[in-house]
């Protein structure tokens, strides 16, 4: 049997962050209304992803271009699988906030590493190759 090429390694982790994130993401509302009843909780749940996220990426693709990106994209799966954990776990509305704080934290990585493995995989396939992903990510991203 053929072992599994890097490209299906990361399409494959990526799928499964995706998957747990879209999981987690839908729930939390109803969970941070059972926890608090509070609508700025809401608000900040979306806030501080967004922010944790953003603060990251600058440092994040900076010390990835330095050091190698492998150990970032595989560190930003942990730190995502992490953050699952602590939202299963967690008692208040407070532990979930962090836990998103931790999940941006752990995307920044994830994502942008993710982009530029994809180029790098891209970057070794044939022209008509290239072409076809191409038209399928111009047809596909509406």
């Amino acid at each position: 049997m053929k072992k599994p090429g890097l490209s299906t390694v990361l399409f494959a982790a990526a799928f499964c962050m995706m998957v747990g994130v879209g999981a987690i993401v839908s729930i939390l509302p109803r969970r941070i209304l059972d926890l608090s009843a509070d609508g700025i909780s809401l608000g900040l749940l979306s806030t501080s992803f967004a922010v944790a996220y953003l603060a990251a990426q600058l440092p994040v693709g900076y010390l990835a271009d330095r050091f190698g990106a492998s150990a970032f994209l595989v560190g930003g799966y942990l730190v995502c699988a992490a953050a699952g954990l602590i939202f299963y776990l967690a008692p208040n509305a407070g532990v979930i906030l962090v836990a998103r704080i931790v999940q941006g934290i752990g995307e920044a990585p994830a994502l942008s590493r993710q982009k530029a493995a994809d180029r790098a995989v891209l970057e070794k396939l044939n022209a008509t190759s290239r072409h076809i992903l191409r038209v399928n990510s111009r047809i596909f991203r509406q």
